[in-house]
Protein backbone atom coordinates (compact mmCIF):
# COMPACT_ATOMS: atom_id res chain seq x y z
CA UNK A 1 0.00 0.00 0.00
CA UNK A 2 1.23 3.21 -0.55
CA UNK A 3 1.55 6.04 2.13
CA UNK A 4 2.99 9.15 3.10
CA UNK A 5 6.44 9.12 4.09
CA UNK A 6 6.48 12.58 5.41
CA UNK A 7 4.45 15.62 6.36
CA UNK A 8 3.42 17.45 3.18
CA UNK A 9 2.22 21.29 3.52
CA UNK A 10 0.99 23.24 0.22
CA UNK A 11 -0.79 26.42 0.48
CA UNK A 12 -2.81 28.71 -1.67
CA UNK A 13 -5.18 31.80 -1.55
CA UNK A 14 -8.78 31.84 -3.07
CA UNK A 15 -10.53 35.19 -3.46
CA UNK A 16 -8.79 35.98 -0.45
CA UNK A 17 -8.85 33.15 1.69
CA UNK A 18 -5.74 31.57 2.72
CA UNK A 19 -6.37 27.54 2.67
CA UNK A 20 -3.20 25.68 3.89
CA UNK A 21 -3.52 22.24 3.21
CA UNK A 22 -0.95 19.32 5.47
CA UNK A 23 -1.03 15.70 4.31
CA UNK A 24 0.16 13.62 7.28
CA UNK A 25 1.34 10.11 7.81
CA UNK A 26 -1.97 8.11 9.83
CA UNK A 27 -2.22 5.04 11.73
CA UNK A 28 -5.49 3.42 13.18
CA UNK A 29 -3.70 4.30 16.59
CA UNK A 30 -3.68 7.92 16.30
CA UNK A 31 -6.39 10.64 17.12
CA UNK A 32 -7.80 12.87 14.59
CA UNK A 33 -8.52 15.33 16.99
CA UNK A 34 -4.71 15.52 18.75
CA UNK A 35 -3.62 15.88 15.47
CA UNK A 36 -6.21 18.50 14.76
CA UNK A 37 -5.17 20.10 18.08
CA UNK A 38 -1.28 20.35 16.91
CA UNK A 39 -2.53 22.09 13.92
CA UNK A 40 -4.75 24.63 15.62
CA UNK A 41 -1.17 25.71 17.81
CA UNK A 42 0.45 25.56 14.39
CA UNK A 43 -2.03 27.49 12.39
CA UNK A 44 -3.76 29.91 15.34
CA UNK A 45 -6.78 31.95 14.84
CA UNK A 46 -8.09 30.09 11.47
CA UNK A 47 -11.36 30.02 11.13
CA UNK A 48 -11.70 26.33 10.21
CA UNK A 49 -9.29 23.30 10.09
CA UNK A 50 -11.18 20.63 8.06
CA UNK A 51 -9.99 17.18 7.57
CA UNK A 52 -10.65 13.82 6.14
CA UNK A 53 -8.61 10.73 7.13
CA UNK A 54 -8.01 6.90 4.82
CA UNK A 55 -6.97 3.78 6.42
CA UNK A 56 -6.55 0.08 5.23
CA UNK A 57 -4.44 -1.63 7.87
CA UNK A 58 -5.70 -3.42 10.03
CA UNK A 59 -9.44 -2.75 7.96
CA UNK A 60 -10.64 -0.20 5.63
CA UNK A 61 -11.81 2.55 7.30
CA UNK A 62 -11.85 6.62 6.75
CA UNK A 63 -13.62 9.80 8.21
CA UNK A 64 -13.80 13.88 7.14
CA UNK A 65 -15.10 16.42 8.97
CA UNK A 66 -16.43 20.28 7.70
CA UNK A 67 -15.68 21.85 10.83
CA UNK A 68 -18.15 24.26 10.78
CA UNK A 69 -18.37 24.91 6.79
CA UNK A 70 -21.48 24.18 5.36
CA UNK A 71 -22.28 20.43 4.99
CA UNK A 72 -20.61 18.66 2.15
CA UNK A 73 -18.29 21.14 1.50
CA UNK A 74 -14.86 20.59 2.66
CA UNK A 75 -14.67 17.42 4.41
CA UNK A 76 -16.14 15.17 1.58
CA UNK A 77 -13.88 17.12 -1.39
CA UNK A 78 -10.75 16.50 0.96
CA UNK A 79 -11.96 13.02 1.51
CA UNK A 80 -12.27 12.68 -2.41
CA UNK A 81 -8.83 14.18 -3.18
CA UNK A 82 -7.32 11.63 -1.09
CA UNK A 83 -9.15 8.46 -2.18
CA UNK A 84 -8.04 9.39 -6.13
CA UNK A 85 -4.71 9.84 -4.97
CA UNK A 86 -4.33 6.33 -4.17
CA UNK A 87 -2.71 6.66 -0.91
CA UNK A 88 -3.64 5.22 2.55
CA UNK A 89 -2.73 5.62 5.90
CA UNK A 90 -2.88 9.20 5.36
CA UNK A 91 -4.86 12.09 6.98
CA UNK A 92 -5.02 15.32 5.16
CA UNK A 93 -6.12 18.45 7.28
CA UNK A 94 -7.07 22.09 5.18
CA UNK A 95 -6.70 24.77 7.24
CA UNK A 96 -8.68 28.05 5.72
CA UNK A 97 -8.39 31.73 7.17
CA UNK A 98 -11.48 33.56 5.59
CA UNK A 99 -10.49 36.80 3.53
CA UNK A 100 -13.86 38.48 3.63
CA UNK A 101 -14.90 36.93 0.65
CA UNK A 102 -17.41 34.24 0.56
CA UNK A 103 -16.91 31.02 -1.72
CA UNK A 104 -20.61 29.72 -2.00
CA UNK A 105 -20.63 26.14 -2.32
CA UNK A 106 -19.28 25.59 -5.41
CA UNK A 107 -16.31 27.78 -4.84
CA UNK A 108 -15.81 25.71 -1.46
CA UNK A 109 -15.68 22.47 -2.39
CA UNK A 110 -13.40 23.51 -5.34
CA UNK A 111 -11.40 25.35 -2.90
CA UNK A 112 -10.94 22.62 -0.47
CA UNK A 113 -10.69 19.72 -2.50
CA UNK A 114 -8.19 21.43 -4.52
CA UNK A 115 -6.14 22.99 -2.16
CA UNK A 116 -6.03 19.02 -0.32
CA UNK A 117 -5.20 17.69 -4.22
CA UNK A 118 -2.50 20.48 -4.43
CA UNK A 119 -0.54 19.23 -0.86
CA UNK A 120 -1.23 14.93 -1.84
CA UNK A 121 0.48 16.21 -5.45
CA UNK A 122 3.32 17.34 -3.42
CA UNK A 123 3.91 13.42 -1.59
CA UNK A 124 6.69 11.21 -2.43
CA UNK A 125 4.76 7.88 -1.06
CA UNK A 126 6.61 4.80 0.83
CA UNK A 127 5.58 1.22 0.11
CA UNK A 128 4.39 -0.71 3.18
CA UNK A 129 3.74 -4.15 3.72
CA UNK A 130 2.76 -6.59 6.73
CA UNK A 131 6.11 -7.81 8.40
CA UNK A 132 7.30 -9.24 10.92
CA UNK A 133 10.79 -8.34 12.31
CA UNK A 134 13.18 -11.57 12.22
CA UNK A 135 15.91 -11.55 14.57
CA UNK A 136 18.74 -14.01 13.17
CA UNK A 137 22.01 -15.44 14.79
CA UNK A 138 23.66 -17.66 12.55
CA UNK A 139 27.67 -18.69 11.80
CA UNK A 140 29.30 -16.77 9.88
CA UNK A 141 30.09 -19.28 7.54
CA UNK A 142 26.64 -19.34 6.93
CA UNK A 143 26.05 -15.29 6.27
CA UNK A 144 26.09 -15.07 2.31
CA UNK A 145 24.04 -18.16 1.90
CA UNK A 146 21.69 -16.12 3.43
CA UNK A 147 22.55 -12.66 2.10
CA UNK A 148 21.88 -14.74 -1.71
CA UNK A 149 18.44 -16.24 -0.44
CA UNK A 150 17.68 -12.64 0.72
CA UNK A 151 18.32 -10.88 -3.08
CA UNK A 152 17.05 -13.68 -4.59
CA UNK A 153 13.38 -13.49 -2.84
CA UNK A 154 13.72 -9.81 -4.64
CA UNK A 155 14.32 -7.77 -1.17
CA UNK A 156 16.64 -5.24 -0.58
CA UNK A 157 20.09 -5.77 1.05
CA UNK A 158 20.05 -2.17 2.68
CA UNK A 159 17.25 -2.89 5.05
CA UNK A 160 19.57 -5.92 6.40
CA UNK A 161 21.11 -4.73 10.48
CA UNK A 162 24.25 -6.82 10.92
CA UNK A 163 26.28 -7.32 14.21
CA UNK A 164 28.99 -8.91 14.15
CA UNK A 165 30.50 -10.93 17.51
CA UNK A 166 31.14 -14.65 17.81
CA UNK A 167 28.46 -15.33 15.57
CA UNK A 168 26.46 -12.65 13.52
CA UNK A 169 23.07 -11.49 14.54
CA UNK A 170 20.93 -9.70 12.03
CA UNK A 171 17.38 -8.16 12.15
CA UNK A 172 15.03 -7.70 8.82
CA UNK A 173 11.45 -6.99 8.02
CA UNK A 174 10.25 -10.23 6.80
CA UNK A 175 6.52 -9.82 4.91
CA UNK A 176 4.16 -11.80 6.51
CA UNK A 177 3.49 -13.26 2.76
CA UNK A 178 6.60 -14.55 2.44
CA UNK A 179 6.59 -17.14 5.42
CA UNK A 180 6.31 -19.90 4.05
CA UNK A 181 9.68 -19.28 2.15
CA UNK A 182 11.51 -18.26 4.93
CA UNK A 183 10.74 -21.86 6.43
CA UNK A 184 11.66 -23.65 3.45
CA UNK A 185 14.91 -22.18 3.50
CA UNK A 186 15.94 -21.76 6.83
CA UNK A 187 15.83 -25.79 7.28
CA UNK A 188 18.58 -25.88 4.77
CA UNK A 189 20.14 -22.89 6.12
CA UNK A 190 20.86 -24.55 9.01
CA UNK A 191 19.77 -28.30 8.13
CA UNK A 192 21.12 -29.52 11.81
CA UNK A 193 19.09 -27.27 14.20
CA UNK A 194 22.02 -24.77 14.72
CA UNK A 195 20.06 -21.69 13.80
CA UNK A 196 18.35 -19.12 16.36
CA UNK A 197 15.73 -17.12 15.30
CA UNK A 198 12.07 -15.61 16.07
CA UNK A 199 9.70 -13.11 14.74
CA UNK A 200 8.68 -10.06 16.18
CA UNK A 201 5.85 -8.39 16.07
CA UNK A 202 3.60 -8.27 12.94
CA UNK A 203 2.92 -4.53 11.76
CA UNK A 204 2.88 -2.38 9.16
CA UNK A 205 6.39 -1.38 7.76
CA UNK A 206 8.54 -0.14 4.77
CA UNK A 207 8.74 -3.00 2.21
CA UNK A 208 11.96 -4.95 2.01
CA UNK A 209 11.49 -5.12 -2.04
CA UNK A 210 13.72 -3.47 -4.04
CA UNK A 211 11.05 -2.39 -6.30
CA UNK A 212 9.59 -0.63 -3.01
Amino acid sequence: MRAPSARVIREQTIRRSRFVGIVCPFSFQMDIKGLVRELEEAYPRANHYCWAWRISHPREDGNASDAGEPSGTAGRPIQHALAGSGLTQAAVVVVRYFGGIKLGVRGLIEAYGGTAALALEGVEPELLEVCGLLHLELPYDRADVFRHWWTKQGYSPEVLLWEYSESITLQAPLPVTDYTAWEAFRETLAPHGSLTWSLGEERLRRTPRMDG
